[in-house]
């Protein structure tokens, strides 16, 4: 039981620490592109987003 509690403990960490990391970087260093006067938004965040997800849940099983 103390185990299992450590390892989801760990892995929230883990999942935090990305994601305020990739936040922070790409804050940082992110220009966005414009075509035709519009924002498209990126893809970084959803690629580590959805990364982050599968991870999460590999880590799960």
């Amino acid at each position: 039981m103390q185990n299992n509690f450590l390892r989801y403990l760990l892995i929230a960490v883990i999942v935090t620490v990305v994601s305020f990391g990739v936040r922070f970087v790409r804050h940082k260093l992110y220009k966005p592109k414009y075509e035709d006067n519009v924002q498209k938004p990126g893809k970084l965040e959803t690629f580590i987003a959805n990364f982050l997800l599968v991870l999460g849940v590999f880590l799960l099983l």
